[in-house]
């Protein structure tokens, strides 16, 4: 039996910044996109599509130093509810670490929801979610930073790929 969307979001398979501490790239990746399926029913985004809001994220929340954002972007898709467009032409470009560099994500590299992730996005609720991402892995003042940090509807750049959480 597969693993429930909600079991796959409470586990990230996240970087550590000390013991039992995780990174908090993957999970503010993952609250920026629910964010935006629920506002606006986006389903899929290029790398530049989301970059400047996860920094601004990220460091609401108090991340110091670089943020590199298409690591978030490429490892999210091992946790089972998200792909990248092209990933097997990435795979050849990828660094001794496994990961691909911002100059090889070009606007046809889309990430994107899988087909089971937005089924369950109608079944359970978008907004159910959210709350468990920001409930396991963000703190009280940072789940406040974070929600007041993520961009209305209106700050949205027009994506090229939304249909407002239907399937073609």
């Amino acid at each position: 039996m597969d693993e429930s969307l909600a079991s796959k979001l409470a586990s990230l398979r996240t970087a550590r910044q000390g013991p039992g501490v995780p990174r908090l790239h993957k999970p503010a990746m993952v609250a920026l996109l629910l964010h935006r399926y629920i506002a606006d029913g986006w389903v899929a985004a290029s790398h530049d599509d989301i970059t400047d809001d996860l920094k601004r994220l990220l460091t609401a929340v108090g991340v110091e130093g670089q943020i590199r954002t298409e690591y978030p972007f490429w490892r999210l898709r091992t946790d089972g509810f998200w792909t990248v467009d092209g990933a097997d032409e990435l795979e050849a470009a990828m660094n001794d670490a496994g990961d691909v560099v911002t100059a090889d994500l070009t606007a046809a590299h889309i990430g994107r929801w899988t087909q089971d992730a937005l089924a369950d996005f109608r079944a359970d609720g978008a907004r159910r979610h959210l709350n468990t991402v920001l409930g396991t892995y963000f703190d009280a003042a940072q789940r406040a930073a974070l929600l007041a940090a993520l961009p209305s509807r209106r700050d949205f750049a027009q994506s090229p790929i939304t249909n407002n959480g239907r399937e073609d």
